[in-house]
């Protein structure tokens, strides 16, 4: 389960003598097992870089020599589910995670961190039982496994959480047996969190641009000082970590891995990618959390990348489309994660709108309205927001467009 810690970006030279040898219709010196762990890599990178095309080529490949490597479809299955939720279509997310199924138990935790980005949990618990349940079985007739034994310490993290949840009571501890061999989540969580948290540290300090000196009023500027950081960013060991062993940044309202990613996309002030901008929403539990606070002010928004703001303006209509049915016709579960999730991506395009054509900020200002009219959102944690966006979005409409 250690392998996140190499997970990072492929440079574009190297994704180009990988996609070479990837292909199992072009034998070379590899086996076809070999040459489809190269290409699962680069539809991982694909992913990574919101590549969809890449997505599509590298999914079509290993579906068809699905046979030569161990729980490739639900591999696939898998990283197309991840795609989807960073691109916020839960309706490609839906049609696909019910797909996400293998031998490994592993793939029951995996399955059940994205039902939870649909507001699924309860069939998002029984998998996390049903997956601890297995594991625990299997480490009794192998128990010195580091395979086995990685998987049981996150299904068993994972099983707590869920209990804690559902009761809120004294949280058991986990067994030093793994942290004996090394495998305790505590470890790896903590390991990322000191990473974040000294580069907040940094962030922190270097706004402090202006050096006092012991000469009277002398002073040294550090406003324009090169940094230079040879380490990976912590974004990539938070992602790999979450995509190794399946974990939700948040279980409803039990935090997980959402302060993390608090924290990693404040410290990152200078990030103004489409992923940096994802994550800084998945963090958010309300419209007031801090990292839609700082990643959404209106000086990081006026610096944002056009293409960004508009095409993650796109994806939040249909997201928000998408919830404001989930509240009328889901179950219960649903109703209230859909007003959680509504509340923060109203607020979001809430601010995105300063920066859009005339034409899309109507096209805002009508889903504002829309939603207003909805009896099923008549919520007090939505009524400031949709004000927000009713408010911003006329704004954004010249004086003799509004007729």
């Amino acid at each position: 389960m250690a392998t996140y810690r190499y997970l990072q970006p492929l440079a574009k030279w190297l994704k180009t003598e990988l996609a070479r040898i990837a292909d199992p219709a072009k034998p070379c010196a590899i086996s076809k097992r070999q040459q489809l762990e190269v290409a699962l890599g680069l539809l991982k990178a694909a992913r990574q870089d919101d590549d969809l095309s890449e997505l599509i080529k590298w999914c079509t490949l290993l579906e068809q020599y699905a046979l030569y490597l161990p729980d490739c479809l639900a591999e696939v299955a898998y990283q197309q589910a991840l795609f989807w939720r960073d691109q916020f279509d839960y309706p490609r997310l839906e049609s696909v995670v019910g797909k996400i199924a293998g031998e490994d138990p592993i793939w029951k935790l995996k399955k059940a961190s994205l039902l939870a980005e649909l507001g699924r949990f309860d069939e998002g618990e029984r998998l996390i039982s049903d997956a601890f349940k297995d594991l625990r079985a299997r480490s009794r007739h192998n128990p010195n496994s580091i395979y086995i034994q990685s998987r049981l310490a996150w299904a068993h993290w994972m099983f707590r959480m869920v209990e804690f949840s559902r009761n809120y009571g004294k949280l058991e501890q986990l067994p030093n047996t793994y942290k004996t061999l090394k495998t305790d989540p505590w470890d790896h969580i903590t390991h990322i969190k000191d990473k974040v948290s000294k580069q907040q540290d940094e962030y922190f300090k270097n706004q402090e641009s202006v050096e006092p000196l012991f000469e009277q009023g002398h002073y040294r500027d550090h406003s324009n000082d090169v940094r230079i950081i040879g380490e990976r960013s912590p974004f990539f060991l938070l992602d790999g970590l979450a995509e190794c062993g399946g974990l939700p940044l948040r279980w409803q309202n039990i935090n997980l891995l959402a302060d993390v990613a608090n924290q990693l996309v404040i410290s990152e002030v200078a990030d103004n990618s489409m992923r940096h901008y994802v994550l800084a929403i998945r963090a958010a539990h309300t419209d007031g959390s801090p990292s839609i606070k700082e990643c959404f002010s209106r000086i990081r928004i006026a610096c944002a990348p056009l293409n960004v703001v508009e095409v993650l303006s796109d994806r939040l209509i249909c997201s928000i489309e998408y919830w404001c049915k989930q509240a009328s016709v889901g179950t219960q579960e649903q109703k209230q994660h859909a007003i959680n999730a509504i509340r923060v991506f109203i607020e979001v395009l809430a601010r995105l709108v300063i920066r859009l054509d005339p034409e899309k900020a109507k096209r805002v200002f009508l889903l504002a309205m829309q939603i207003g009219q909805d009896s099923a959102l008549r919520h007090h944690w939505l009524y400031e927001v949709i004000g927000h966006i009713a408010n911003y979005s006329l704004e954004s409409i010249p004086s003799d467009q509004l007729s």
